[in-house]
């Protein structure tokens, strides 16, 4: 079983999770039907009569009145709730599915419940069935009948442990790994927006079907290097070397067809070049003609350019985005971490100001617009806006050879309230850009942190 949780802060936060807990299937790529089984403990469960907004409202209110009166004079959580998916194994070629139906997933779902947090306590069982695993979604009061207050410390070390015992004792797939146990975990796992995007289409990641070919791949013993490039390449995976500026090797990343390009470290702590090098046998002076051939297939520079436009009206998207404000404090002041050097040209390059030795600059200000070669950093994208932004550019165009950079400083841009004329994401490329900025799912847009709450729904 994988574990994951949250906090619920308020009554609104548990209304709107509820609602969209119990809300019907609005996807038609999704299958399966979504909600299969619910349940409630001290309070009446949901039915097909109830309307889901108002069942929603009543448990969220009741949620902040179950703390207040448990709690009585003394001082309140910040969390009124807390919030937990349990999702079961969904099987493989090498492993089963695990044999759970909704009634048995809500009954090991209270069960891990009153293991981790023990105590009577409002709490509502939702069972899923739209994607490939069978997963129950949790809400319990962070208050217990009694009136103390859950909080641990390392609550995953306890979700975790609990849930090795369930696995055992209901004979499920054992999860490895598990940090409880104090085993190393050389598995990565996915970023949030991945996350988000198998829960929203029921399809594995990119990230997935890449970690998955490569342990396929990888399990194999005695494997050498010129095999492995075989092999991955008759599998649809590309790869890539870099080369380090001594001339030795010094990284390796691996791409599908679809372009998504992934770090061998960024899957799995066994893959970095360095580990892979040793354990495929890797000769410098051996591979020479195959390392030089994966070398060239390193994408080029890619270069965005952000220049000024003169449309006045923003975009809707871009306008909902502005509203919703900021992710998080490190979105904000971005270009305070630069400082810049004029050139003869009249250029102003901007530098890391942490930086004191630079030999090439984070961006340039070229007058009529803004460049960069940079293929990751949003902080850079960020400072980049707030630049054009001071200068006085309310709408502008962006353009680079490099999708996935676009789509970075395109929300850049739309965080700091530019209006982009010549791009916009596609509506899947949106919901994951935004569940990893904002670390939350689809359904959950409208409510972000108070500080930059907002009342108007972020509309694909």
């Amino acid at each position: 079983m994988i574990i994951e949780t949250s906090k619920v802060s308020d009554a609104i936060s548990a209304q709107k999770l509820v609602k969209y807990l119990l809300s019907d299937k609005v996807d038609p790529l999704l299958n399966g039907e979504r909600v299969l089984l619910a349940e409630a403990s001290y309070a009446l469960p949901p039915n097909s009569s109830n309307c889901t907004i108002d069942y929603a409202k009543r448990f969220g209110d009741l949620a902040e009145k179950w703390t207040a009166q448990h709690r009585a004079n003394k001082k309140t959580p910040k969390s009124i709730a807390q919030s937990v998916t349990i999702s079961f194994y969904p099987g493989c070629d090498a492993f089963p599915k695990d044999s759970v139906d909704p009634s048995r997933a809500i009954e090991i779902a209270q069960e891990l419940v009153g293991d981790v947090a023990p105590g009577k306590r409002l709490a509502l069982y939702v069972v899923h069935g739209d994607t490939r695993h069978l997963h129950v979604h949790v809400m319990f009061s962070t208050v217990c009948s009694e009136g103390r207050i859950w909080n641990p410390r390392h609550d995953y070390r306890l979700w975790e442990g609990a849930a090795e015992k369930l696995e055992v004792k209901y004979k499920l797939y054992r999860t490895p790994n598990r940090i409880s146990r104090g085993e190393k975990v050389a598995d990565i796992a996915l970023d949030h927006g991945s996350i988000q995007m198998e829960k929203r289409t029921g399809d594995d990641s990119e990230k997935r079907k890449v970690k998955f070919q490569l342990s396929k791949i990888l399990s194999a013993e005695n494997i050498e290097f010129r095999e492995f490039v075989h092999i991955c390449r008759k599998s649809g995976l590309t790869i890539i070397l870099t080369r380090a500026q001594n001339g030795r090797i010094s990284g390796i990343s691996f791409q599908r067809s679809s372009g998504f390009i992934f770090k061998g470290s960024q899957l799995n702590r066994d893959w970095s070049w360095t580990k892979l090098s040793s354990r495929l046998n890797f000769d410098e002076a051996q591979h020479r003609d195959i390392a030089y051939e994966l070398e060239r297939l390193k994408p080029r520079e890619s270069r965005l350019e952000l220049k000024q436009t003169h449309e006045v009206f923003p975009g809707e998207t871009e306008r909902k985005i502005h509203t919703l404000g900021a992710p998080n404090k490190t979105w904000t002041n971005a270009l305070r971490r630069f400082r810049y050097e004029s050139s003869s040209d009249g250029t102003r390059n901007y530098y890391w100001s942490n930086q004191k030795r630079c030999t090439r600059p984070a961006f340039s200000d070229c007058g009529d617009k803004i460049v960069t070669t940079s293929r990751q950093n949003q902080t850079i994208y960020l400072a980049m806006a707030e630049l054009a932004k001071n200068k006085g550019w309310n709408s502008v165009e962006i353009h680079a050879s490099d999708r996935q950079a676009l789509i970075k400083l395109w929300l850049a841009c739309a965080v700091t309230g530019l209006t982009i004329t010549n791009f916009t994401p596609t509506n899947d490329e949106l919901i994951e850009t935004l569940a990893e900025a904002y670390r939350v799912g689809e359904s959950e847009f409208s409510r972000k942190p108070r500080s930059t709450r907002s009342k108007v729904p972020l509309e694909g």
